[in-house]
């Protein structure tokens, strides 16, 4: 979608300079100002949308990410003989705190995909309206 953004800000930009090259009272003209303004309107819509998403996408990487060193401590814990019976109290400890954390982090990765999902439909239906709206030009 970002390169669909960018390419209908740079069809808009191309549109203007022809509209402004053709004249504003011919029929060509204002029809390039039309082009350009949906064009424009679209392809900002677009690069905020993919904006948005990729807020959204990077949140759900570094819970992940997260997760991941959390599951290297912990096994290097466990490797060290935390959860061995009658082990070092302080490393058990640790290791229990880390297997919570773990799983505070899975459900986190659940629900900021499930966030994703959600940013990438909506931006999906209003994109798909805006084509909608847009005129046959851009359709």
């Amino acid at each position: 979608m970002g390169d669909l953004g960018m390419s209908l800000i740079k069809l808009a930009n191309y549109e203007e300079a022809e509209g402004t090259r053709a004249g504003p009272y011919t029929d060509f003209g204002a029809d390039a100002r039309g082009i350009a303004t949906e064009s424009r309107r679209i392809g900002t819509a677009a690069i905020a949308a993919l904006k948005e998403r990729e807020a959204a996408l990077l949140t759900e990487h570094l819970i992940q990410e997260d997760k991941e060193k959390k599951q290297q401590a912990a096994a290097a814990l466990e490797e060290a003989g935390a959860t061995r019976f009658g082990g070092n109290p302080s490393k058990a400890r640790k290791f229990a705190q880390l297997e919570n954390e773990i799983a505070s982090a899975e459900a986190a990765i659940v629900a900021a995909h499930a966030e994703y999902e959600k940013v990438k439909s909506r931006n999906e239906e209003i994109l798909q309206a805006a084509l909608d709206e847009a005129p046959q030009t851009l359709g």
